[in-house]
């Protein structure tokens, strides 16, 4: 079934047609100038959906009728359009049911990716910056306890500078902690389609984290072919000296954190800065 966007409020309170409170964030799609949805990856690659063409005028009807460029969708459907410089409109709730419409790449929309935790599994989605998902940050514990944050996830917006969510998600993290027991920051994105995915250097693959990538990778190579090839791509892109990430799936929303999405501190400023399309942020 195609996509659908819904005329409802955002869980940020947000009407249909006006500003964002809390920036541009989510996992990213875009709308070409032909009006077609489609999904971006390394090397110019484009993958096209096959029917949305209903939800691109649907998004149009509120951006204006020649309306292109990206939007994000964060869990729970709540999507945000890019309306200029640091400018992005809410534009309602986007149903993304429960069928997979990119070729090539599995994201998960019925709970269908190739391998599941709680062994951290190799993501079957683009593998590029800033596309997976809604990024957020458990901060090493120190940092926390002398912030006062204890329980709660951050974003850093510049170097000592971060914004927080009003929730608490000690559970979670406690969860986090004792998967990626070797780190002390863990950032992570939350995918539209609600999975937890981090990229996880290569030091950590094998025994640190029981990650069999050589058997991982080649379930993703025949069931994704192109997540596959995003994923060769991020590897041969990296710096010569540079030890590989790669994203890792760490499991579902709805089973890690109740089903509750960090709630941004629309309180502060800082929070309508977080912008997911800056090449480097966070």
């Amino acid at each position: 079934m195609a996509w659908a966007l819904l005329s409802e409020n955002s869980d940020s309170g947000e009407s249909v047609g006006s500003e964002s409170k809390i920036g541009f964030r989510g996992t990213r799609f875009s709308i070409s100038k032909a009006g077609r949805l489609y999904l971006s990856d390394y090397g110019n690659n484009f993958t096209f959906c096959s029917d949305c063409d209903s939800y691109v005028t649907q998004v149009r009807h509120i951006m204006g009728p020649d309306w292109t460029g990206r939007l994000r969708i964060r869990y729970g459907g709540d999507t945000y359009c890019v309306a200029g410089p640091r400018r992005w409109v809410y534009v309602g709730k986007t149903n993304v049911f429960c069928h997979e419409h990119f070729s090539g790449y599995i994201l998960g929309a019925g709970r269908n990716l190739p391998l599941s935790p709680p062994t951290p599994s190799l993501y079957s989605g683009p593998h590029t910056h800033g596309q997976v998902g809604e990024r957020w940050t458990i901060p090493e514990q120190g940092f926390a306890r002398n912030k006062g944050k204890i329980g709660n996830v951050g974003i850093r917006i510049t170097q000592g500078d971060w914004v927080w969510s009003t929730s608490k998600h000690q559970g979670f993290i406690e969860k986090m902690r004792s998967m990626f027991h070797l780190e002390d920051w863990l950032r992570f994105y939350i995918t539209c389609y609600g999975y937890i995915v981090r990229p996880v250097n290569s030091r950590y693959w094998g025994d640190a984290y029981n990650i069999d990538i050589e058997h991982q990778y080649a379930v993703v190579a025949e069931e994704a072919n192109s997540a596959a090839r995003s994923i060769n791509q991020r590897i041969d892109n990296r710096s010569e000296d540079a030890d590989p990430n790669l994203y890792f799936v760490c499991g579902h929303i709805d089973d890690l954190m109740d089903g509750q999405i960090p709630v941004p501190d629309e309180h502060d400023p800082k929070t309508g800065d977080v912008d997911q399309d800056k090449r480097k942020w966070g």
